[in-house]
């Protein structure tokens, strides 16, 4: 795999403006002159190529995490759609249940859109909420894993991780066990 060098930037860990360097996807290097050899340029292994990207002036931070989602209920994509709930949360969980169906939901090119901007924005992981119930079955578990495979779309995100939880009970079903085993990451 190609090695990356990020050149003078700064870090949340304390160091810089210095380099980090990334091998074979994974950060191997931080600091001032990680990535200086003889001469003032990288050695990286012989015969790979070794992109450097200068980030002067710019901060690295790690992956982020989002740490509670519904990736199966966004709309972001498809039309616009006014608000229709109450404010209270028995109103909005109501009015979500009675119209995911007219607005077709979960769907997969949503899913795939609203992932595909997190990612832009530095998100790594994304841990989602998905509905399980008699009437919308496992379509949410199956969009959102999909969506985290890559949807309709190429892929430029299959390295983020992607996490279902469901209600424990789940609302209606005798059992969690599934062919997807809903406790597992797809991404």
């Amino acid at each position: 795999m190609d090695d990356l060098v990020l050149r003078g930037a700064a870090d949340v860990w304390g160091h810089g403006p210095g380099d980090v360097v990334v091998r074979g996807g994974e950060v191997v290097a931080i600091g001032p002159g990680a990535a200086t050899g003889a001469g003032g340029r990288y050695d990286g292994p012989a015969g790979e190529r070794v992109e450097v990207v200068d980030c002067t002036g710019r901060v690295v931070l790690p992956a982020l995490v989002e740490g509670h989602a519904h990736l199966d209920k966004t709309l972001l994509g498809g039309p616009w759609v006014p608000h229709s709930a109450g404010d209270a949360l028995a109103d909005r969980i109501g009015n979500e249940r009675r119209r995911r169906g007219p607005l077709g939901l979960p769907d997969v090119d949503h899913v795939t859109t609203l992932l595909e901007r997190m990612v832009v924005a530095g998100t790594g992981h994304v841990r989602s909420h998905t509905d399980v119930d008699p009437e919308v079955g496992l379509r949410g578990v199956e969009a959102v894993a999909e969506a985290a495979r890559g949807g309709s779309k190429p892929s430029g995100y299959k390295d983020t991780g992607v996490t279902l939880i469901t209600d424990d009970p789940v609302d209606g079903v005798e059992s969690k066990d599934s062919k997807y085993g809903l406790e597992n990451c797809w991404g």
